[in-house]
């Protein structure tokens, strides 16, 4: 039973975090434009303004739905774990440059979620990782 109870753990948070980054990516796509044109407002005249906002800008969407998606499916749940954490630390960054502090406590959040994710991952069996596990 307490096998179980940390399989739906894990799977719990694999969801909660994997569904924020892929419908925040989706978001994004559905939006580009709006997404552009917020970043540029919030970054073009800080140090990280420049012409590395628009790989920004054409990456992030991509790459919060593609983790995302390997998230919640519970495939490859270690690079999954690992991009978003990457990610995180990004966009935590970017919130500091800006004095977003409200922001940056919820990152933080989602960066501990994801790291008891990882920590986790012998509890990870209701996932397709699992499932070629056997």
């Amino acid at each position: 039973m307490k096998e179980l109870r940390n399989d739906f753990a894990v799977l719990l948070l694999r969801l909660v975090i994997g569904l924020l980054f892929l419908i925040a990516g989706i978001n994004k796509l559905l939006d580009l434009d709006g997404f552009s044109m917020y970043i540029h407002s919030t970054f073009d005249d800080t140090i990280l303004g420049g012409p590395m906002l628009s790989v920004f800008i054409a990456i992030l969407p991509l790459a919060e739905t593609f983790l995302g998606a390997l998230l919640v499916l519970g495939l490859f749940t270690d690079f999954s774990c690992v991009g978003i954490g990457l990610t995180l630390l990004v966009l935590l960054l970017g919130k500091l440059v800006v004095k977003d502090y409200d922001a940056c406590a919820k990152i933080a959040v989602y960066a501990f979620l994801v790291a008891l994710i990882l920590r986790s991952l012998d509890d990870n069996r209701i996932s397709i990782d699992g499932l070629r596990k056997g």
